[in-house]
């Protein structure tokens, strides 16, 4: 299976990354086409297909819950995958930027 990572909204967008996932049918698409996404930690519940998910998001800690070292290591190896993606994404999220590409 590929993985792409799933980005968040530009800024000046106020609509929350898993809202926007769901009005765009992104789930459904990925599945569809045979893909995956790494995806933060915005993106939890989106995928709730443990024996196939389409969409990892990691695991996130609380005050009662705190990580195992497994969990540990599988967010680390997540923020590898999606540091790259995460980085050359940054600069198209810059308003200046986006305006600045001619249409």
């Amino acid at each position: 299976m590929a993985h792409q990572t799933v980005g968040h909204a530009p800024a000046g967008d106020h609509t929350h990354d898993i809202t926007a996932a769901r009005h765009d049918h992104v789930l459904a698409r990925l599945r569809a086409a045979g893909l995956g996404a790494l995806a933060d930690l915005g993106f939890r519940g989106l995928d709730n297909d443990v024996c196939d998910p389409v969409i990892v998001t990691g695991f996130a800690a609380t005050r009662a819950h705190k990580f195992t070292p497994g969990q540990k290591t599988a967010n680390r190896v997540l923020a590898t995958g999606r540091a790259p993606v995460e980085h050359g994404f940054a600069p198209l999220k810059d308003w200046r930027t986006l305006r600045q590409t001619p249409h």
